[in-house]
Order: C-alpha cells, then sequence, then structure tokens
C-alpha cells in the first residue's frame, strides 16, 4: 500500500485506492488517488482481451487531458445486466489487477425511476478542492427502509469546494431496488485514499461540509462499513 503524506495527512495512492462508485444499470465511476499529478484515463470492453474502449476524467476533454492527484472517471452509456472489464491508466503505471483485469456489471433496469434527491456540501481547508474526490454510502441506522449499506456513491468538488451528490437513485447492497431510507439513517463520507476516516451526518442533513484537516485528527464511526464492497483491489 502506498500513502501520500502532508504533514501528518497520509492517504493511500495507487491500486489500492482505486474504487468503484455511482454504479446503475447504465453507468459506473471509476476513483482513485495518484501520488503525484498525473494523468488518468480507463480502457474497457466486454472482453478481458479486447478493452477498445476509452473512459476520461470528468474534467478533460478528448484532446485536453489535466494532471490530477484525485481521479474520477465516469463511463459512457452502458447496457444494462452486462459485465464490463477495465484497467486503470495512471501516469505511466496500468492498473489491471495483476494481469487479470477489473469487471464490474452493470445492474438491472428497474420498472420505476428513482427518487429525484439530492444533498450538497463544500470541502473545507484544501487548497485545490477540484482534486478531491469524496466517497459516501447510506447506513441504515434505524431498521426502517433498506437494511445494510447502500454501494459507494463519488462526487467531485468545484473549484470553490462546493458538490452535490444523487442519493435518490443509490441502489441496496444486491442492486435489486433503490435504497429506501429514512431521516434516521447515517450518510457517511470519507475522503478517496482516506476511507479508515469516516464522518457520520444524519442523511437529513444538507450542506454537509468536509474539513481536509480533519483528516490528520482521529475520527470515530458509528457504523462499521462492508470492508470491501466497491474496492476492486480486494476479493
Amino acid at each position: 500500500m502506498s500513502t501520500t503524506e502532508s504533514g501528518s495527512l497520509q492517504l493511500t495512492t495507487g491500486e489500492d485506492s482505486v474504487v468503484i462508485a455511482n454504479l446503475t444499470d447504465t453507468s459506473f465511476v471509476v476513483v482513485w488517488r495518484s501520488s503525484e499529478k498525473e494523468e488518468g484515463y480507463v480502457r474497457y470492453g466486454t472482453s478481458k482481451t479486447k478493452l477498445d474502449k476509452e473512459m476520461i476524467d470528468s474534467r478533460d476533454t478528448l484532446t485536453n487531458k489535466g494532471k490530477y492527484y484525485s481521479h474520477y472517471i465516469s463511463s459512457d452509456r452502458l447496457s444494462p445486466n452486462t459485465t464490463y472489464y477495465f484497467e486503470v491508466h495512471s501516469g505511466g503505471k496500468i492498473y489491471d489487477k495483476g494481469g487479470s483485469k477489473y469487471s464490474v456489471t452493470t445492474l438491472p433496469t428497474l420498472s420505476t425511476a428513482p427518487a429525484f434527491d439530492m444533498r450538497t456540501g463544500k470541502v473545507l481547508n484544501a487548497a485545490d478542492p477540484s482534486d478531491w474526490v469524496v466517497i459516501f454510502k447510506i447506513i441504515d441506522n434505524d431498521s426502517k427502509g433498506t437494511s445494510g449499506s447502500s454501494g459507494y456513491l463519488a462526487t467531485l468538488p468545484d473549484a470553490q469546494g462546493s458538490w452535490t451528490l444523487v442519493i435518490g437513485d443509490a441502489r441496496s447492497s444486491d442492486g435489486s431496488s433503490y435504497f429506501l431510507f429514512s431521516d434516521d439513517d447515517i450518510l457517511q463520507g470519507s475522503f478517496l485514499g482516506a476511507m479508515d476516516k469516516k464522518f457520520d451526518f444524519n442523511i437529513a442533513q444538507d450542506e454537509i461540509q468536509l474539513d481536509v484537516n480533519t483528516l490528520s485528527g482521529t475520527t470515530g464511526s458509528k457504523v462499521d462499513l462492508l470492508p470491501n464492497y466497491g474496492i476492486v483491489g480486494l476479493e
């Protein structure tokens, strides 16, 4: 496991930081953090031996790619119930799960549309807030609605640190239904590369603030996350 450190701030980087988030029936997002600013993209396809399509960072264009610490790669529109294989290109390195390639299967299409439900917030005390990715999960806290926790939800702040997170289309852990939550449930956040530092908020709360300086302190978590859900380097 590689880490970057600034003062007492320590973040996991490289292949150990790769996470699949925002998985739906037609899309997914791949995020990771590198130890230095570098270009990043993902090559993918429906066959391990033919990764013939490319996904670029949401901040990039086909002709202009930037260099970042935190990488946020969103797929094109995909087919439901389909397995896609991919490898991560980060600077001059390729992360491909030891040659076997990463894989993700899109979810089934549900018969009803998701609720239009969002949360907003801000990243504080970051020199460049747009070079951070914020990761969330919805966690059942009252045995009402869906039990357990949702898949990972990721969002990319803007240059001022403001972010918007769509939670209405979050799915249950097996993807078979939307995650039904109540006001007493928990929206648990962390910064990419700092998955051991978790910030618990009541899901009814809006204008959620996440302070980068808090990473150097100790934070507790009311609820333990599933240790490997969505982290593609783990089995």
